[in-house]
């Protein structure tokens, strides 16, 4: 009898890439630009569907470099309302809209404070969002993906975040 070998589809292969390799161009959005606890928190909270994918490179390189991941204890978040008031984001919102050049005011922080005004969700720091991460429908609205729950942001606010885009 034949011992039975563990095979490896194609797909799954392509997905733990996949996964894997945009884990790590995600954790370039941090300051330490290697894997983090702290980078993979937030990388689940945007791409949670991925866990699965990620869970064999992830204990890869937990062995091989002493990363000090465990991805194991990372559940799906659960929304919270934001720590501020509606008015102040609100403020934000405005002053943001109001000032198109401002340098000052990074993708992140943009999308951190749309979400928070239009659906009341507070986004953690460790969350790293920009434009790549908005999807547009056949019915031409355009929604961000968290924690595979899908936000609906207004046409005109991506059409100045893309504006914007080009300016800076």
């Amino acid at each position: 009898m034949r011992p039975q070998i563990k095979r490896t589809t194609l797909h799954s292969l392509y997905q733990t890439l996949d996964s894997s390799v945009n884990f790590l161009k995600y954790c370039l959005n941090f300051k330490e630009k290697i894997p983090t606890q702290y980078a993979l928190e937030g990388y689940l909270f945007l791409y949670y569907e991925q866990k699965a994918g990620l869970t064999d490179f992830i204990n890869f390189i937990s062995q091989k470099y002493q990363y000090n991941l465990d991805i194991e204890i990372i559940a799906k978040a659960l929304f919270q309302r934001p720590k501020v008031s509606h008015q102040i984001l609100k403020g934000r919102l405005i002053k943001i809209m109001r000032n198109p050049h401002d340098k000052h005011f990074k993708e992140p922080y943009i999308f951190r404070t749309i979400i928070g005004y239009l659906h009341w969700v507070h986004l953690p720091q460790n969350v790293f969002i920009s434009l790549a991460n908005v999807y547009r429908f056949k019915n031409g609205r355009y929604y961000l993906s968290l924690c595979e729950e899908l936000f609906y942001i207004p046409n005109k606010i991506i059409t100045y975040l893309i504006q914007r885009k080009h300016f800076l």
